[in-house]
């Protein structure tokens, strides 16, 4: 091989490696667990860092279940239709006693104790009222503990109606121009106290015919 070839292949490789961290750095960084907050990685804030989203363009971003908003850093426009897909496994992901190992388990959330393992029979009595009565105060009250939602806040500062995330793999048609954060559907004072867990979404404009 001739030695401006060799440098040439050289070339595209770094430029690839290269491409791919600052890919990566570009995504939003948020804490796994209370400990990781505690220890200063903190939740994104809106308006950091945004980026587009192009037919041939994906973009990737974090969603951590102590977040109350988690910003993603996407802007959407409104009336596009975008196909947004958990890839691989969450990390570490749950709410308190109940864990959730793979995407659908994440998904379907909790709904009772009874979808808890090893809950013993004394918690129902004890803890199961609470939970009946905690469960009118969630961000999306008729919906289960820890579904997973994803929103739009437009330029005023207005947020649309939140939108589950109901398989690991979703087309939807944006209903507002802005940020798209997410979120995991619980009571509002109980992000910070019991929830962990981190996965990796992607998000991709659908090519209409």
């Amino acid at each position: 091989m001739k030695t401006g070839a060799a440098s040439a292949i050289w070339m595209v490789a770094l430029f690839l490696i290269c491409f791919e961290c600052a890919a990566d750095a570009a995504m939003n960084e948020c804490p796994l667990n209370k400990s990781e907050m505690e220890g200063g990685l903190q939740c994104p804030k809106p308006g950091q860092e945004l980026r587009h989203v192009a037919v041939d363009a994906p973009q990737r971003f974090y969603l951590c279940s102590i977040c109350h908003e988690c910003w993603s850093g996407i802007v959407v426009e409104a009336g596009k239709d975008y196909r947004i897909q958990i890839i691989g496994e969450p990390q570490s992901w749950g709410d308190g006693a109940w864990k959730a190992a793979t995407a659908e388990e994440a998904l379907k959330g909790w709904s009772s104790l009874s979808d808890i393992p090893d809950t013993k029979w004394w918690q129902y009595p004890v803890v199961g009222p609470f939970v009946w009565w905690a469960k009118r105060s969630r961000r999306v009250p008729e919906s289960d503990w820890f579904q997973i939602f994803f929103a739009v806040r437009d330029a005023t500062g207005t947020d649309s109606e939140p939108i589950r995330l109901q398989t690991v793999e979703q087309v939807f048609s944006s209903p507002a121009s802005g940020e798209l954060y997410l979120f995991a559907n619980d009571h509002p004072a109980y992000y910070e106290k019991n929830n962990t867990g981190r996965m990796l979404l992607e998000i991709s404009l659908e090519n209409r015919p």
